[in-house]
């Protein structure tokens, strides 16, 4: 690309990547924020840990159920619209998380929340891939992806605070935690509304010849990839690499989904306060944004993605076998570490893959069906740590698991980025 053209995408990305990052962070946060409450919230509401795994990990059901139905409407309705509904109807359900007065009652809104966040981050990456050719890719998609790890830092750092509010106007300090953190979605989904622009057309921060000039970028991009590329919805379907990729992304949300709603738990095991808890909790994620930085920006320069995902998993599983195996807890933040390091640096080049062989209605639909089945993950991985953590008194024959699967997932990634699969 010339440096004209680059100079007209850097303004793009500096117009809409640091507001859409800010969307993603608190949509991570408010999906998460369930393992700093949990640390006070379980006792108030009577949880095992199974049904707090079944409860932080229900929010994955109502999320698949609604990703391709979500991702459709999108289409119909537009993206400013759309992804602004959605904004705000999860932020008000994260608050009233809140009102939960027994493990059945947080069940219910965490699947709740799951239908409201459904079609997020598969529009998101939809509406980003009608800006950025796929040179760019990586690299924004590791812009929009540093908001997953900085959530947990920021969800780390104020969680200790929050939940210090206990008492106040007669509220647990988890209580606190929920409205605080979910509210200013719905601010932010106001924002969208008015603010964001639909698509380069309506960009008033380019002028008319940026425009015409980003377009025809664009528009040549996506005629070269439309020779080899799935373009419409049924065709997706029989896309082998689309089932693939979703049991891949399966295996990184349930290695996820584990870490995020237990580490707290784990941590807190060495009788450190909240406070401590959170602070220690931040190491892993503070590594992970500058990973998600770092390796997005490497796979760009080089414009190599296989090596780039297979790599990462190799690390994540080592972190994860070493918190699982040891009980000393610099040891475990190690592992944790090493796991973060791994889980966020897959994911931004993850995600640059689905437009290498998709476009058109085939991308948004194959975004959302790899999406909504990956996130599946997120359910099992908290249920089947739960459910061992009570069967056998420890965190670690959950973490095992996870460490397995995702050492299949870097087998799957070899397979289907093999030339030969490719063809198929």
């Amino acid at each position: 690309m010339s440096g004209e053209e680059n100079a007209v995408f850097r303004r793009i990305a500096w117009q809409l990547l640091p507001f859409l990052a800010i969307c993603q962070l608190f949509a991570f946060l408010d999906r998460g924020n369930v393992g700093f409450a949990a640390l006070t919230m379980r006792g108030d509401l009577a949880m095992s840990a199974t049904a707090y795994g079944l409860g932080a990990g229900i929010f994955f059901v109502g999320y698949f159920l609604c990703e391709v139905p979500s991702n459709l409407m999108l289409l119909r309705f537009g993206p400013r619209r759309w992804i602004a509904r959605i904004l705000i109807t999860w932020g008000l359900i994260s608050a009233a998380t809140a009102i939960a007065w027994d493990a059945w009652s947080f069940l219910g809104l965490r699947f709740l929340l799951g239908l409201a966040e459904g079609g997020f981050f598969p529009g998101i990456l939809f509406f980003l891939s009608q800006w950025f050719p796929s040179a760019w890719r990586a690299r924004m998609v590791s812009l929009l992806l540093v908001a997953i790890p900085l959530s947990s830092v920021v969800g780390a750092l104020l969680a200790g605070w929050l939940l210090g509010l206990n008492g106040l106007l007669g509220l647990h300090g988890w209580q606190w935690l929920f409205i605080i953190e979910g509210l200013p979605c719905c601010v932010l989904g106001l924002v969208l509304f008015l603010r964001l622009p639909a698509s380069i057309k309506e960009a008033q921060f380019l002028s008319p010849a940026q425009r015409q000039l980003a377009r025809a970028v664009l528009d040549a991009d996506q005629a070269t990839r439309s020779k080899v590329s799935a373009t419409g919805f049924r065709d997706m379907l029989r896309q082998p690499r689309v089932w693939a990729m979703a049991f891949v992304f399966f295996c990184v949300s349930m290695t996820n989904g584990s870490v995020n709603f237990f580490a707290p738990q784990i941590i807190k095991q060495a009788g450190f306060s909240n406070m401590t808890v959170g602070l220690l909790a931040a190491i892993p994620y503070s590594v992970g944004v500058l990973a998600v930085l770092v390796w997005g920006w490497h796979s760009d320069r080089h414009n190599e993605r296989r090596w780039h995902v297979v790599i990462p998993l190799v690390v994540a599983a080592i972190g994860i076998a070493i918190t699982a195996a040891s009980e000393t807890i610099t040891i475990q933040i190690a592992g944790l570490t090493f796991a973060g390091l791994g889980m966020f640096s897959v994911l931004a080049i993850l995600w640059t893959l689905p437009g290498e062989f998709l476009v058109g209605a085939a991308a948004a639909g194959g975004i959302a069906v790899i999406n909504s089945i990956g996130n599946l993950g997120g359910f099992a991985g908290p249920v089947v740590v739960g459910v061992l953590k009570d069967i056998t008194g420890s965190f670690s024959g959950g973490l095992l698991i996870d460490a397995v699967v995702l050492l299949v997932a870097t087998g799957v990634v070899l397979t289907i980025t093999r030339p030969a699969f490719s063809t198929r």
